[in-house]
């Protein structure tokens, strides 16, 4: 949550207190009951609203994130695929470069080299 949410929900929450206590003064009319009450009900609503708000960006976020690791690990496993045909390629290499040296070393032993 960025620091002006933070800031705004700190107010709002005050806010609500302090309507809180004055819903508590002895002696207040019906209609200052009453006005009292849609605030503290508009004050809830929009310290709702501001939470859910950190919440969906707080998942948009998170998919974001998620988004990238899961095309790192892609990247990853292709990467991978392709070390795993070099491999491959390079012990066949290998296997052929040993078969070419044990004939010519046995031509070159029978002196037909």
């Amino acid at each position: 949550m960025d620091t002006a949410k933070l800031k705004t929900l700190e107010q709002v929450s005050d806010a609500m207190d302090e309507v809180e206590t004055a819903r508590a003064v002895p002696g207040l009319s019906a209609d200052d009951m009453r006005s009292l009450e849609k605030m503290s009900l508009a004050l809830r609503d929009a310290e709702r609203t501001i939470i859910k708000s950190s919440q969906e960006e707080l998942v948009d976020g998170l998919k974001a994130d998620a988004a990238g690791l899961k095309e790192l690990a892609e990247k990853i496993n292709t990467t991978a695929a392709d070390l795993d045909r070099l491999k491959t390629v390079l012990n066949k290499t290998n296997q052929a470069i040993d078969g070419l040296v044990t004939v010519i070393s046995t031509a070159t032993k029978a002196g037909l080299l």
